[in-house]
Parts: structure tokens; sequence; C-alpha cells
């Protein structure tokens, strides 16, 4: 009997530490919704979000992530925000919830999450790795994983609609739209421009001198901003010498 107690004690510890052991992807931060309703008078949807919650971080733990949550390894990611219906509806007929990115700040990597209870599949959604813009919605509550390997501001635009089961949107129906902000902690590299992120190549250079030449934003490095002079190129070519961390 002894022996026994001693085995099962054993096993105990044993499984304990491999649940230690395993990294589990943290959600960042407070829940921060984005409500979703519908306007049956008006037939259009409508999407906000909770401005109570600060604007979430993106951030590196440090730690190692078992498959399918390892495409968060190495990255600065974040899953506050949280899409939910708010009020009771549905789509009308056979339609679906659709939600589609409509733009994004380059860099911003998106993945299929959960209720957090259930963390998702980290598939590749909202045209991530080549994935298509627009995924399904259950209208059940859903956190997607957000991620970047460098610093800044980021951002996504979203649209929300009903739509046939390819995707093509129901005519007569608005649709709601939305932003999402995120600030990323990751130590900054202006010089990083396009993909791959973390490589520093001549397609950064040609970005940039594309940039510079359009007065985009991203070639805007430093004071005084708004005016594209010699000291942004300077900022460009010292950051791309030094490398990104």
């Amino acid at each position: 009997m002894k022996m026994v107690m001693v085995y099962i004690a054993a096993v105990s510890l044993a499984s304990s530490a491999g649940l230690v052991g395993a990294d589990t992807p943290r959600m960042g931060g407070p829940m921060k919704h984005i409500m979703v309703t519908y306007d049956d008078m008006m037939q259009t949807l409508m999407a906000h979000v909770d401005d109570s919650v600060p604007t979430p971080e993106l951030k590196n733990y440090g730690e190692t992530y078992d498959a399918p949550a390892d495409v968060l390894n190495g990255t600065w990611y974040n899953a506050q925000y949280g899409w939910m219906i708010e009020g009771f509806w549905a789509p009308p007929g056979s339609s679906q919830l659709w939600i589609e990115q409509v733009s994004a700040t380059p860099g911003l990597a998106v993945y299929s999450g959960g209720t957090m209870m259930h963390m998702g599949t980290f598939t590749p959604i909202c045209g991530t790795d080549g994935s298509r813009p627009a995924f399904t919605w259950s209208g059940s509550m859903l956190h997607n994983w957000y991620a970047v390997t460098r610093g800044g501001p980021f951002s996504a635009t979203y649209r929300v609609y009903f739509g046939d089961v390819n995707g093509v949107p129901l005519e007569g129906y608005g649709a709601g739209e939305v932003t999402l902000n995120w600030i990323s902690t990751a130590p900054d590299c202006p010089a990083d421009m396009v993909e791959p992120w973390g490589v520093l190549d001549f397609f950064d250079v040609q970005a940039f001198l594309g940039a510079f030449s359009a007065g985009l934003p991203e070639a805007d490095l430093v004071e005084p901003f708004g005016v594209f002079d010699f000291f942004d190129v300077q900022a460009f070519l010292n950051s791309f010498s030094a490398g990104c961390p």
C-alpha cells in the first residue's frame, strides 16, 4: 500500500511539473470589448469599442509556447480585444456574420482565438500569411491574437457585415466599421519597413526611398515632423547600420 501511495504521489508531482513548465499565452490585461449591434429599422450593423479600458499593449513575456500557440513565440502580442454581440438578434435568413480587416498597420499579424476558456486554433486570419481578409463569426465572444515583431503604434480597421457562405455582402443591409489600436513595447527599428520583419535588406531601403518620395508618415522619422529632409535620411541610415534588436 505504501509503495502504491508513493507511486501515485510521484505521478502527481510529475504531472504538476509538466503543467507548470508549459507556458500559456496571456491575454495581456482586462477584456476590452468590441460591441456589435444590429438596428432592425435601419437594417444596419454597428460596432463600437469599450473606451473604459486603456489601449492594449503588445508585450513579449520571454516565454515559449507549444504548437499551435508557437506562432506567438518571439513576438509582442495581445488578446484583450473581444468581439461581443450586444442585444438579441440574429443574421437575417440564411446569411452569416462576417468580420473583414479593411486596413492595418504593416507588420500586424492576426491569429484566430476563442473565448479565453478555449484559446482558439491560432490559425492565420485577416490577411496574415496569405489568408483571406474576412472570416465568419458565430457571435460568441471572440478574442483573437494580435502579434508584432517591432515597436510603435499599431491599428486595424474592421468591417462587420451580413454575407452569404462565400462572404459576399447581403444586399440592402449596412455594415458596421470599427478601428482597434495597440501600443507595441517592442524595441523600435524604423529601418525595418517591410517583410521579412527583423531582417534589414535592399527591400527596406527601397521601401524607405519610396515612402520618402511620396511623403508618407513612415519615412518621417525625426523632428520636425511633417518635413522630409536630410535628417530623416540620416535617421534611417543610422537605424539600418545599427541593425534591429
